[in-house]
């Protein structure tokens, strides 16, 4: 993104803060400067790092865990990780 990042790292840093569990991050401004494409650049950024993090963790590129992720929403008639997230916290309490 051109020009934002210093925006971009501002809201990354509190994307970051968020990880210990719940929280909120509100994004203001005047209609027509870039919010929505800002936050669709932060979502796609944590997206890969999610990515990143597991592929670290299981010493796989994030490639190999997007391809295999990929197959398992097909397998499940899911698209998105929240999706596969809602059906692992439904199994788990027994849904």
């Amino acid at each position: 993104m051109i020009g934002r990042e210093r925006e971009l790292a501002a809201l990354e840093r509190h994307l970051d803060a968020l990880r210990g569990g719940p929280g909120v991050l509100a994004v203001a401004g005047e209609p027509g400067i870039g919010k929505t494409r800002l936050l669709d650049e932060l979502a796609a950024r944590a997206r890969a790092r999610d990515s990143l993090v597991l592929a670290d963790e299981l010493h796989l590129s994030a490639k190999t865990v997007e391809m295999h992720l990929t197959r398992s929403y097909a397998k499940l008639g899911i698209g998105r990780r929240a999706a596969l997230a809602r059906i692992l916290a439904d199994a788990e309490s027994g849904s």
